[in-house]
């Protein structure tokens, strides 16, 4: 199932209470994929839901969270959103970094570069994707 693709410049919060989040994970210089979450100021109603960079929704979520599934629509602005990312990440030269921001009215706002979420621990269901994503990790020699 893919989700609503059509790019229409819907403002977020006029369609749901609080922020959607788009967090871009970002190995050796490249976005890979992103998790898309919405009203993370409640965690008992908080949604996320992992998607590739066409925003097909991933096989794999968050056991910690209710999942999002296709209920979004990529905003305007979502390729320049994937360029900025792609600049933070070479620019910082850390081997991962996740890039977050926001969509409002039509424009993308930057929030912050993380560089280990949750520790390295977040809980993925199925575990299988720990190695598939750890896999996408290049380190250079010590």
């Amino acid at each position: 199932m893919h989700p609503k693709t059509k790019l229409d410049g819907e403002n977020e919060q006029e369609r749901h209470d609080g922020l959607t989040d788009y967090k871009i994970f970002c190995f050796n210089g490249e976005p890979k994929f992103l998790y898309i979450s919405r009203g993370l100021e409640n965690h008992e109603t908080a949604q996320i839901s992992f998607y590739d960079l066409e925003g097909n929704e991933l096989d794999f979520h968050r056991s910690d969270y209710r999942q999002l599934g296709n209920d979004f629509t990529l905003p305007m602005g979502y390729s320049e959103m994937l360029k900025a990312a792609k600049k933070l990440s070479n620019w910082v030269n850390n081997p991962f970094i996740r890039v977050d921001m926001y969509s409002i009215s039509s424009k993308f706002y930057f929030s912050e570069i993380t560089f280990s979420p949750c520790d390295g621990f977040i809980p993925f269901t199925p575990s299988k994707w720990d190695e598939k994503i750890g896999s996408m990790l290049k380190l250079g020699k010590c």
